[in-house]
């Protein structure tokens, strides 16, 4: 299982970098904006691990985006980080795709959370990244 989850990562990796270099129109990496996706209805995968903010940046709010079309949303404990103390203030958001974290971005850290999504056939293994700061 885990195997194909990482060949279709790696394919999604390549098959976005062959578009890129045909000129055709792909998201850039934005640690603010993390996309989320569902793959064969039961693994999350996120296209920035780790997410990193330089420390000199200062505050800032990062915002986990699933696609508009999906059939997946997030729950009101969507994204849940482990001992990030006063450094995170988070909430869902109305349409429920799109999960938003404010990050006081005060001191170095690396902060594991939990991304948790729902929706679909099955049960959906949650996913634990990182967010780093130096």
């Amino acid at each position: 299982m885990k195997k194909n989850l990482v060949v279709a990562v790696a394919a999604t990796l390549v098959l976005s970098a062959c578009a890129s270099h045909h000129g055709h129109m792909t998201r850039a990496m934005d640690p603010r904006n993390p996309s989320v996706f569902v793959i064969d209805g039961k693994y999350i995968v996120v296209n920035q691990e780790p997410i990193y903010i330089p420390l000199k940046d200062g505050p800032t709010t990062i915002v986990w985006q699933l696609p508009k079309d999906s059939p997946y949303s997030f729950p009101a404990n969507g994204i849940v980080i482990a001992d990030g103390g006063e450094e995170f203030k988070c909430n869902l958001e109305a349409d429920k795709t799109r999960f938003a974290c404010r990050f006081k971005n005060s001191k170095p850290g690396k902060y594991k959370y939990t991304i948790s999504v729902v929706g679909g056939a099955g049960p959906i293994r949650p996913l634990d990244p990182v967010i780093e700061n130096d």
